[in-house]
């Protein structure tokens, strides 16, 4: 970790209050019906808060228009609202949702199979000024977004200029931009203590060539500038990090269920009739005569 990146983990303005295991509902502007909506992705502290990872990253140097997409491009781009619409699927209750966009340049839509969650294509409407983040497909011999991560422009948002800006998966009523805020502000609050020493031991951090937890944490949410595309990518340090954690606990996991399951002693089961002995002696007919040596059901 370099000298700037060890003094981003604190605020010079704020001394350090908060552990991993603090609870959100304590947090500074979360209060008992955000913290509800945040326990509804199982987010309950600190801790779970800061491994709310983002879905995608904007690169707000890199201003694109409609026009200029070009077919599997990960883009941002700023657009308005032309239409949105539900199609149906046969006479099912399910449907598509289509949201057209348009700029300067040109339109695209923007399709769903799925909804996010209850009241998600409600609040959108024709002019409203959007911020859309998503990869370009070609569907039907038509450039379009699938599921792409589509807000509402804030103003406090408009102000974040030439930088690299994680995305996360929207919770009800919370959006992208706010996620981002309280992640951000948690995490310069967090107490050196709290973060202990690295799961892994420093040997095999070196052998697997792995950046420590804390350093993957912190650069997941502010990923860094001269990074953005393996960060688009997700295929930074970083992320290669939190993968390797996963498959570790998991094949530790089933190599501990495999210890296991061989110091138990099997249990021994007597055969009472010869069943087995008749299938073997069947087997070895020929297929013609198969039917004639069936084994009946009962013995």
């Amino acid at each position: 970790m370099t000298s700037k990146d060890s003094e981003s983990f604190k605020s010079p303005m704020q001394k350090p209050a908060l552990s991993l295991e603090t609870k959100v509902q304590y947090l500074k502007g979360v209060g008992p019906k955000l913290a509800e909506l945040l326990n509804k992705r199982d987010i309950y502290s600190v801790k779970d808060l800061i491994q709310y990872f983002p879905r995608a990253y904007e690169d707000r140097r890199a201003a694109r228009n409609i026009a200029s997409l070009g077919l599997n491009e990960t883009v941002s781009l700023k657009a308005q609202i032309l239409k949105v619409s539900a199609i149906p699927l046969g006479t099912s209750k399910r449907r598509i949702y289509d949201i057209t966009i348009k700029d300067s340049s040109g339109q695209i839509h923007c399709k769903y199979f799925r909804v996010p969650y209850k009241g998600y294509f409600e609040r959108f409407s024709p002019q409203t000024e959007v911020r859309i983040t998503g990869k370009v497909i070609e569907y039907r011999g038509r450039l379009e977004f699938h599921h792409p991560d589509i807000r509402e422009i804030e103003a406090e948002e408009e102000e974040i200029q030439d930088d690299l800006i994680p995305i996360y998966p929207e919770i009800e009523n919370l959006s992208s931009a706010k996620i981002m805020r309280l992640i951000q502000s948690s995490m310069s609050l967090i107490s050196k203590e709290s973060w202990g020493p690295d799961l892994f031991p420093p040997y095999l951090l070196e052998k697997n060539h792995l950046v420590t937890r804390q350093q993957a944490l912190w650069k997941l949410h502010h990923p860094p500038v001269d990074q953005s595309q393996i960060y688009s990518e997700l295929k930074s340090d970083s992320h290669r990090r939190i993968i390797f954690e996963e498959f570790f606990w998991l094949e530790l996991y089933l190599a501990a269920k495999k210890a296991g399951l061989e110091r138990e002693p099997g249990i021994a089961f007597e055969a009472k009739n010869n069943l087995s002995e008749k299938l073997l002696k069947s087997r070895m007919l020929a297929p013609r005569d198969f039917r004639a040596a069936a084994v009946p059901v009962a013995a």
